[in-house]
């Protein structure tokens, strides 16, 4: 197979959210990097080796959101502190990626400008989702200590380093993110940019397919007796060889080329990025922005807000409500809990994923096959937008109803099939109003929009990872055992906001 050669394209930081999906990144990518004016149409084997790192990215991302905070919590992590860890993930969204994005733009390695961060993000991504994987024994051999959950002195390490995992791993796949994404935006002619995005976008929903059926398998048909802990152990190994795999067949078969160095006198990287995130900075470029892109904005601050609990407490949600209902059961029967009954209602946080996954997957073949055969469906995004808002807030509230561990999943995958138009409908009203302005303009402009969309998206869930840390340690004080279900509940009215923002909108 011939390798594919890239283009020389123009600087341009890409950022992008962290809990968002990969597909939002890359759809916003493709319209605020210059592309190369290319002729030559793209071959299909080239454009999936090209997509196919977003499968490792993605399950990367599947892997700490579906399964990270159940794992967190069986390794005695309280829950308010596991939601303060989780604010490093869009952190790293609002401010890393675009300076990384500055850096990969002025790289001149030998690699080009965006492998060395394709390579060395997914490379520190996956060792340190091992290292949290396997956290237990790692501290049990360096402290020459038995794994032992009773033993205080063994356990505070283990949580230290699981902690510091995470941390790092957030980190390390905002620079894979900007690797993968400005390459293929950097291949893609004009003509083949939202094909590319649609390839991209299929890597995604498989990613989180495969893992979350490993776990779903696992957990189902599993002969081996083994515990959750041992399942993390092995989506982590899965994950591992699905990034190793893509990156390194699209690092052998893409070739990544430099561009020749500025001449004049240039800002330091310091000053750069400083500027890209300065408040000084970004308040100037937000009076700019167009109107319609402003809304977007506006509306998915709100939404993201709601958005963020989901993805990273759905499995726990499902767990919960599992366990509340088996203990219940076992209680009423014979008086006392079973342990084995507590061991298996983890099982519901896998299959949980697994629904998401289906949901999205179901909803996003859905709308294909709407705006393929339903010529005016384009048109009405935004009442599918509003609609798709609204219905997710009803599913918050389903929690009220979800008292066993399968209603709890099935109110999983309905909030499921709203993240495909989540991933979607947004990005599709703020690209019409991006490519009617850059015609004429310059494409920093332009790339202005899209990190202040970016922005939109990741500064909200700070503010609602730490909400979600307040509120678990109030509802633990108070002794309820449905906190998450109650964060939903919560979450929901900000759901409900952006639907009344996108009906007063459009």
């Amino acid at each position: 197979m011939p390798r594919v050669t890239v283009g020389e394209p123009t600087s341009g930081a890409l950022c992008s959210p962290e809990s968002a999906s990969s597909t939002e990144d890359l759809e916003l990518a493709e319209l605020g990097e210059e592309t190369p004016q290319k002729h030559t149409l793209l071959k299909l084997s080239d454009l999936l080796l090209l997509t196919s790192p977003s499968l490792g990215l993605q399950v990367c991302w599947f892997l700490l959101t579906s399964s990270g905070t159940p794992y967190l919590i069986s390794l005695g992590i309280p829950k308010s502190i596991i939601s303060v860890v989780w604010v490093t993930g869009p952190i790293s969204g609002a401010f890393a990626q675009p300076i990384l994005g500055v850096f990969s733009d002025e790289s001149q390695h030998a690699w080009g400008r965006r492998k060395p961060f394709i390579v060395g993000g997914s490379l520190c991504a996956t060792i340190f989702l091992l290292a949290l994987a396997y956290s237990e024994e790692l501290t049990a051999w360096i402290w020459i200590s038995s794994v032992d959950r009773s033993a205080s002195s063994a356990h505070l390490p283990t949580q230290i380093l699981a902690v510091f995992s995470v941390v790092v791993t957030t980190f390390a796949l905002q620079a894979y993110a900007v690797g993968v994404r400005a390459l293929i935006v950097d291949n893609s002619p004009p003509s083949q940019q939202s094909v590319a995005a649609s390839w991209a976008m299929r890597w995604n929903v498989l990613g989180n397919v495969v893992l979350s059926s490993v776990g779903f398998v696992d957990a189902q048909w599993s002969s081996t007796g083994v515990n959750s802990d041992d399942r993390f152990k092995l989506l982590a190994v899965v994950v591992a060889a699905c990034t190793f795999t893509t990156v390194g067949l699209a690092c052998y078969f893409i070739t990544d080329q430099n561009v020749a160095p500025l001449r004049g006198r240039q800002p330091s990287l310091a000053q750069r990025s400083w500027s890209t995130i300065s408040p000084t900075g970004l308040a100037k470029r937000w009076k700019q922005i167009p109107p319609h892109s402003r809304r977007v904005c506006e509306i998915q601050f709100w939404a993201w807000a709601g958005w963020f609990p989901v993805l990273y407490y759905m499995s726990t949600f499902a767990h919960e409500t599992a366990l509340s209902d088996k203990l219940e059961q076992r209680q009423r029967q014979f008086g006392e809990p079973d342990l084995e009954l507590i061991e298996s209602a983890k099982d519901f946080g896998f299959f949980a994923s697994f629904a998401f996954a289906l949901g999205a997957f179901a909803a996003s073949i859905l709308l294909q096959i709407l705006d393929r055969y339903m010529p005016g469906f384009s048109r009405n995004l935004p009442r599918v937008w509003f609609a798709s808002q609204c219905f997710l807030g009803y599913c918050m509230h389903l929690t009220f109803v979800a008292r066993s561990g399968a209603t709890a999943v099935i109110v999983v995958a309905m909030m499921g099939s709203t993240a495909a138009v989540t991933m979607w409908a947004p990005f599709a009203l703020i690209s019409a109003e991006i490519s009617e302005l850059s015609v004429g303009k310059q494409d920093s402009e332009v790339a202005w929009i899209l990190g202040l969309h970016n922005m939109a998206i990741s500064l909200p869930q700070i503010g609602s990872t730490l909400v979600c840390a307040v509120l678990l340690a109030v509802l633990k004080v108070l002794g309820v055992e449905d906190s998450v279900a109650w964060i939903f509940r919560l979450a929901s009215i900000a759901v409900f906001w952006s639907a009344y923002l996108v009906h007063k909108s459009h």
